[in-house]
């Protein structure tokens, strides 16, 4: 006969009956060296994911001001839906990040984990907490004004010639859909040049080990005529430090053109057009991806942000809001 849940529970229950609860204090000491061991057994490197995951449930907790010394185990469904109310209520996150948080606090005692926490004399279980769908948001992207977007445009060709860093910046969200982060890491070598013309060329770090999906993009010619403009002020890598003849401004410490300055004064620019939250410059890869979907079509929207069409179609565009008109009875 098949074991079941509870059957597999009582079974690892009296196999560790001699061990002690584990506490969120003695998790957060114990985690991060469980981790690390398991990431040379697999060869996997996982520091951020870790570091993060730990930092996550922590905040769990503040949030709740719950202390550190309750044990693990006493985390249940009621404090799981009080933490997400607060989170909305405070207006300080959106609406899929008290999940995320839940799931950092769902992996910090994952299964594969209770057998090293047993090295260390503690016992955890897998928490039961509500499925994901119970709590989130129900979410769609909302296509942005027309208002909206011409400020958008306004401020674009502005930063152009007023702070070039930025608008390089920018230019990858906006014109390539390309996640901030990714922006870091760009060098000149993921422009490629063919004999059909330049290419972006480059994998997304997010998904690179869940969907492996690599972004292959034509660069407009007019487009990449200004980026060679640009290229000669920072011929090593497009985002480098201290560039002699760069005129971008220098940020509130007088540091010139350090990465995270540029993206710092990019959201600055994003929050003058009206656009808050801590990700409001995000919002520039969700118009690209928008207005690739409305013209294009999903196949192409999920060509040039990387992602799949159900990501694409439920974050990043909005598929009520047609850019052309429809003559149905001449389709069929």
């Amino acid at each position: 006969m098949e074991e079941t849940n509870e059957d597999v529970l009582a079974k690892y229950q009296e196999e560790t009956k001699d061990l002690r609860d584990a506490t969120f204090e003695d998790i957060f000491k114990v985690y991060p060296k469980i981790a690390e061991e398991y990431n040379k057994e697999t060869g996997k490197n996982g520091k951020v994911r870790r570091d993060n995951i730990v930092l996550c449930t922590r905040r769990i907790l503040e949030i709740l001001e719950l202390p550190f010394t309750i044990q693990y185990k006493q985390f249940n469904d009621k404090m799981a839906y009080e933490f997400v109310k607060r989170c909305r209520e405070s207006g300080k996150y959106s609406g899929f990040t008290p999940v995320s948080y839940l799931e950092c606090l769902r992996a910090i005692c994952a299964r594969w984990t209770h057998s090293y926490y047993a090295k260390y004399g503690l016992r955890v279980e897998s928490l039961r907490l509500p499925p994901p769908l119970m709590i989130k948001p129900p979410y769609r992207y909302k296509t942005r004004t027309d208002e909206e977007k011409k400020k958008v445009k306004e401020l674009y060709a502005k930063l152009e010639q007023d702070d070039p860093c930025v608008w390089f910046f920018m230019t990858m969200m906006l014109c390539f859909a390309m996640r901030n982060n990714d922006v870091k890491r760009l060098t000149w070598d993921n422009f490629v040049q063919t004999f059909k013309g330049v290419y972006l060329q480059y994998t997304p770090h997010k998904t690179r080990l869940t969907s492996a999906r690599s972004v292959n993009w034509p660069v407009p010619g007019a487009l990449w005529e200004k980026m060679l403009k640009y290229k000669e002020l920072h011929p090593k890598n497009p985002l480098e430090k201290n560039v002699q003849g760069c005129h971008c401004k220098y940020d509130e410490k007088g540091r010139l053109n350090s990465i995270f300055a540029v993206e710092k004064r990019l959201r600055k620019y994003m929050r003058d057009l009206g656009f808050t939250g801590s990700k409001n410059a995000y919002e520039l890869r969700k118009l690209c991806a928008d207005a690739i979907y409305s013209n294009f079509g999903q196949e192409m929207a999920s060509s040039i942000t990387g992602d799949d069409i159900r990501t694409v179609t439920k974050f990043y565009a909005d598929p009520s809001s047609l850019s052309k008109e429809v003559d149905v009875t001449s389709l069929i």
